[in-house]
């Protein structure tokens, strides 16, 4: 595992302001190519931990630190 986590930017069209952090998660999921969805899953799968940072059409920003509960979830999956 890496001391500090990859960082992983992804950008939705749409305004956050005001929206649960949850939705803005399934808004940014929901518009990533799959190349993209790919890349998330390695870095988790690889070191374990992960920052996504969505960016909105203003330039908000909303962090998500993204976490394997353990690493043998990962192997188990791989």
């Amino acid at each position: 595992m890496v001391d500090e986590p990859i960082e992983i930017v992804w950008s939705v069209s749409e305004h956050t302001e005001g929206l649960n952090p949850y939705f803005v998660w399934g808004m940014a999921v929901r518009t990533r190519r799959n190349e993209e969805l790919t890349r998330l899953l390695d870095v988790l799968e690889i070191n374990g931990v992960c920052n996504v940072v969505v960016f909105d059409a203003l330039g908000r920003e909303t962090l998500f630190p993204c976490e394997l509960p353990s690493r043998q979830l990962a192997e188990a999956v791989a």
